[in-house]
């Protein structure tokens, strides 16, 4: 007999073996991702970013005006105003 009933019998239970196998190690492999994505993340918060703060465009505009305008305080002191607060100063 060239063809047996035992071939045929044996070879669905190789491919549930193999299904079964490949299952487990998708499982594994899966487990293993969530793993290193926890520890990335962990690792990710423990190190900070040397990345400026964002300064949206209205603040700029609002730091802007506010160093002009101590600009032009600094500007209208007149040179007698100047001289009586430096002697204030060396007198203390």
């Amino acid at each position: 007999m060239l063809f047996s009933a035992e071939p045929l019998q044996s070879a669905p239970c190789l491919k549930m073996m193999k299904i079964s196998a490949g299952a487990i190690m998708n499982r594994k492999k899966k487990i293993n991702e969530t793993l290193k994505k926890r520890m990335k993340k962990a690792n990710a918060k423990l190190h900070k970013s040397n990345k400026p703060r964002y300064i949206s465009k209205a603040e700029r505009a609002k730091l802007d005006a506010e160093a002009a305008q101590q600009v032009s305080a600094e500007e209208t002191i007149s040179p007698s105003e100047t001289e009586t607060m430096s002697t204030e100063t060396t007198v203390s």
